[in-house]
């Protein structure tokens, strides 16, 4: 059983309406636009709550997206997983007209039973790692909507899990 502190969120404000950034993160491929890391984002099925999609990072590393909730307008809650690890991801939006915010949220699967090894893996290592790429991934999404221009590989510098 996953420590219910092992989870890392991080929110962004961005200068755009709730509407702009919802049409954003629930297009196909949505990821080959901003996310900084991924290489290939290819829709399996596009269909809300039932939606799939594999997304290739920088270094080569396949994971499936398999969505479990689609809340019109306000979010979606999605498992990412490869051969090897899994995680639960939660993005919930909020916001009006003229501003949005955005929280990207991500419960990993992969931590040792162990607590204490738990506890020393998540805090010492994952957290810190999970912080630095959503921070990477909505500065992305933040300058996407501003410029619409597609974010570059790495664009804010390189993470040793995905680049």
């Amino acid at each position: 059983m996953v420590c219910s502190m092992s989870v890392v969120s991080v929110s962004r404000e961005i200068n755009t309406s709730k509407s702009a950034l919802w049409q954003l993160i629930s297009s196909e491929g949505n990821l080959e636009k901003f996310h900084p890391f991924c290489k290939k984002n290819e829709v399996i099925s596009w269909s809300g709550k039932t939606s799939e999609d594999k997304l290739t990072y920088l270094n080569n590393r396949t994971f499936m997206r398999k969505w479990n909730t689609w809340e019109e307008s306000n979010g979606y809650t999605l498992t990412i997983s490869n051969t090897r690890f899994s995680a639960d991801v939660d993005w919930s939006i909020t916001g009006n007209t003229k501003k949005s915010s955005i929280t990207i949220s991500i419960r990993p699967n992969f931590l040792p039973n162990n607590p204490i090894a738990q506890w020393f893996a998540f805090n010492l290592l994952i957290k810190h790692r999970l912080r630095n790429y959503l921070d990477h991934v909505l500065t992305g999404l933040n300058d996407f909507l501003i410029t619409d221009t597609k974010v570059s590989a790495n664009q804010y510098g390189v993470h040793p899990w995905f680049s």
